[in-house]
């Protein structure tokens, strides 16, 4: 083959690359898959494919209308890292979503979408600079590149770890087939992310064979999406009864354990955060959020700040005797003001004032 055949199968496959992931992002949109309460983050995480997808397909349509091999190395290259870096935490961000029952949430948006962009952001910015300042950047962002993917992967890899305890040996075939989707789908994501930024260097003809790769990548990716929310969901739809008996048993459990933990009155200790208390209840801080959340109908701080009202309330009740500073640091507040203010929002005066019209109901 001469140069211009390999220029042309490399156009090619770069075109069949932008229509062929276009087609399965338009397609994870269209497709309708089974609408359940329980698959609210499945539905969330099927975006994010989506976005991914989408990002991928721009990429490779830059690349074959303003061939920016040709056009500009330094650019070819940033604009693959940026793309593929963003694509991959969106892809890891929906796997990790799914395996851990639980909803994407601004939490995990900034922690794992906003350093991609920030890096996005370096590497346009460095374009301006000259041959060493690009070196450095590109230098930068790729380190940075392969510790957050391999940061990325080990989330997903305790995630996935934890599904398979969870699900123990009776676990059934579609969860198998479930979890062996999910490592395949990581171990190439990640090859195809690190091919996508080598193509820029290698020769052309390599160059070909890596795009092939990656085409065969997003094959296998959509018919697992598939295979995943056709069947999957459909067997896990049908353990649902035995899924909520379990869940009403853990439900149980923590609600034993909260209730312990309050009569020993452990949440008067200063500084307390979410993961002390799930440390204490020897569970999960995602887990314990949920459960306040969604039973209590409070998040964490305000729960404890009730918690600790409410003692405080008992304190100023019972023993007059007591400063507001000393009630207020026995009930774990951080600070005087802290509590005088949050009491004062609460309950509409001061611990002073609130303490005198306990004091003149008594006497009358």
């Amino acid at each position: 083959m001469n140069h211009l055949s390999f220029d042309s199968i490399y156009n090619y496959i770069l075109l069949y690359l932008t229509i062929i992931s276009c087609i399965f992002a338009l397609s994870l949109i269209v497709i309708s898959f089974p609408r359940h309460h329980a698959y609210k983050r499945y539905q969330q995480a099927r975006y994010a494919i989506v976005t991914g997808l989408l990002l991928t397909s721009a990429l490779c349509f830059c690349h074959w209308f303003f061939h920016l091999r040709e056009l500009s190395a330094y650019y070819s290259i940033a604009i693959n890292l940026g793309v593929l870096y963003l694509s991959l935490s969106l892809f890891i961000m929906a796997f990790a979503s799914i395996i851990r029952e639980e909803n994407v949430n601004s939490k995990h948006v900034e922690r794992n979408i906003i350093p991609s962009i920030a890096c996005i952001i370096a590497l346009w910015g460095g374009g301006f600079g000259d041959r060493t300042v690009r070196m450095v950047v590109v230098a930068v962002v790729g380190i940075i590149f392969v510790a957050e993917t391999s940061r990325l992967c080990l989330v997903l890899r305790k995630a996935l770890n934890r599904y398979i305890r969870a699900q123990g040996q009776d676990q059934q075939p579609s969860a198998n087939a479930f979890v062996l989707w999910i490592q395949r789908s990581m171990y190439w994501g990640i090859a195809a992310g690190m091919m996508g930024i080598a193509v820029i260097l290698v020769d052309k003809k390599v160059a070909i064979l890596l795009l092939l790769v990656f085409a065969v990548f997003f094959c296998y990716f959509f018919v697992s999406i598939l295979n995943y929310a056709m069947h999957f969901e459909k067997d896990t739809l049908t353990q649902q009864p035995s899924f909520l008996s379990t869940l009403q048993k853990k439900n149980r459990q923590i609600e034993n354990d909260i209730r312990q933990w309050i009569n020993e009155k452990r949440y008067t200790k200063s500084k307390l955060t979410l993961n002390d208390v799930a440390h204490q209840l020897h569970t999960n801080r995602t887990y314990l959020s949920q459960y306040i959340n969604t039973e209590l109908n409070m998040p964490f701080g305000n729960w404890l700040s009730q918690l600790r009202l409410d003692e405080a309330k008992r304190m100023l009740d019972e023993n007059p005797s007591l400063s507001i500073s000393a009630v207020a640091l026995a009930c774990g507040f951080s600070s005087t003001s802290n509590f005088s203010h949050l009491f004062t929002d609460l309950e509409g005066m001061t611990p002073q004032q609130w303490r005198s019209s306990r004091r003149n109901k008594g006497q009358l």
